[in-house]
């Protein structure tokens, strides 16, 4: 599996929601095993680059070319895409 770890800027404070944050990490994909290593690489990422959750913009796992699951802001794995059905959330 693979997760997406990326940020974007948060138009609430004038900054471009087109563009990398500044001053962030370049977005990239990361191998993980498990749901659970998802989300800590994940954190990790909100974490060392100071994201808010208007920053965030990563989280999307991906087995192959499937989206199975996303990493909320607060760490919460959920299965399929954001915004699509019904939220089931995966315990870790």
């Amino acid at each position: 599996m693979k997760v997406q770890l990326s940020s974007i800027g948060n138009p609430d404070f004038n900054q471009n929601p087109n563009m990398t944050l500044f001053g962030c990490e370049p977005n990239k994909s990361v191998e993980v095993k498990t749901f659970k290593e998802a989300s800590d690489v994940c954190t990790k990422f909100i974490n060392d680059n100071d994201l808010g959750s208007g920053n965030w913009d990563g989280g999307q796992i991906f087995d192959g070319k499937k989206q199975v699951a996303y990493v909320s802001y607060n760490g919460r794995v959920w299965q399929g895409q954001e915004g699509v059905g019904q939220r089931v959330e995966i315990k870790i």
